[in-house]
């Protein structure tokens, strides 16, 4: 059984001088949680920043397939993404993990935190939640390894300028 993701990348299109937002869709059936994906966004971004050390839409779209982390692409939008825009998040309704990556902000949000019976829209409209409610039921032996697990790649973020959106951080 996978733990189901959907990760929304969005902000301008090829470099500083392009004008063109975007948003791009990428499902990932298995392993979308906090301590796989946030430390994949981490490795990846950090050797696709262009001169100026930042990172366009299209870059990060091919720093995460390059990464090999088990995300397709599943939608791509022209405009940003934004809470008018929720129904970019698709319909799926087994989705665990939602994660909005805004690259000209350097700023990722973190919706959800397991399994509900809500549409994406709904789950965005919650608001978001920490990392750390991952944590939550899982048996004592764990807790320690996966909480710094998640410590570690929240820092590993904020080394390359991005900021963790979530409650409770």
């Amino acid at each position: 059984m996978g733990t189901r993701s959907i990760i929304i990348i969005t902000g301008k299109e090829k470099s500083q001088f392009s004008e063109m937002r975007a948003s791009t869709r990428l499902y990932k059936h298995y392993d979308g949680y906090p301590t796989n994906v946030l430390a994949n966004l981490a490795e990846a971004f950090i050797g696709w920043r262009n001169w100026e050390g930042s990172i366009c839409h299209d870059s990060a779209i091919e720093a995460i397939l390059a990464k090999e982390m088990g995300a397709k692409v599943e939608a791509k939008f022209e405009g940003e993404f934004n809470a008018r825009r929720t129904r970019r998040l698709g319909n799926q309704g087994d989705l665990e993990w939602i994660y909005v990556v805004n690259t000209d902000t350097r700023h990722i949000e973190i919706y959800g935190g397991g399994y509900t019976d809500k549409t994406p829209s709904e789950v965005y409209r919650l608001g978001t939640v920490s990392p750390y409610i991952l944590l939550d039921g899982i048996k004592d032996e764990y807790l320690d390894g996966l909480y710094n697990e998640i410590k570690k790649a929240i820092a590993d973020l904020k080394k390359i300028g991005f900021t963790v959106n979530a409650r409770g951080l």
